[in-house]
């Protein structure tokens, strides 16, 4: 299934056809996310796309750029990658860039967090 393949499914109202996790799975893994990306992203951003994927592990990420980071919450692990040097994400320099590693987390904890406060105040609204 291809990033576009997936949006669709994703945006139809066709509430019979369901995305297997597994077809998520594989395009979070893969170079293809950039397609997905790129039909999400309004061009008037700065270009960073964070995402989170809750399966059987916890993971948060974001790609900004070449870099993509992704942080597995329920392992307290992370991957780097530069897509333009490694499109295949075969070279992991999360282990030889800690400042970048760290840099990351705290982005992403406030990307959480900004969710948190977002999504808290919608369930606030229609409760009242």
């Amino acid at each position: 299934m291809t990033g576009t393949e997936l949006l669709a499914v994703m945006r139809s109202d066709e509430k019979s056809r369901k995305v297997r996790l597994s077809d998520i799975s594989l395009l979070l893994r893969q170079f293809e996310i950039r397609q997905l990306i790129a039909c999400l992203t309004p061009k008037e951003t700065s270009g960073r796309v964070y995402f989170f994927a809750p399966f059987s592990s916890v993971y948060f990420g974001y790609l900004e750029g070449s870099r993509k980071l992704i942080y597995n919450a329920s392992s307290n692990t992370a991957e780097l990658y530069d897509l333009r040097a490694d499109p295949g994400e075969k070279v992991n320099l999360a282990p030889g860039s800690p400042e970048a590693v760290a840099a990351g987390r705290e982005r992403l904890v406030a990307w959480a967090r900004y969710q948190e406060r977002y999504y808290s105040g919608l369930l606030d609204r229609s409760v009242r």
